[in-house]
């Protein structure tokens, strides 16, 4: 089921290598609605306050247009 989304966001975690959360960077792609295979590009800075990043996660979220 495709729908348009509104407040479409990312969050970016960074982990350690034990899989502890080190960082995150919340980042705002759109407030308006996002029609169904519309592309959104972005860019996102990780900065860190140690040098322990192992890896990353990128997950988005929004809400459906009613």
């Amino acid at each position: 089921d495709e729908a348009a989304a509104r407040k479409v966001r990312l969050i970016v975690t960074t982990f350690d290598e034990n899989n502890r959360v080190v960082g995150y960077r919340y980042l705002v792609l759109s407030d308006d609605a996002v029609q169904p295979q519309q592309v959104l590009p972005f860019d996102v800075t990780l900065t860190s306050s140690t040098p322990n990043v192992a890896r990353f996660a990128v997950v988005a979220e929004a809400l459906k247009v009613q």
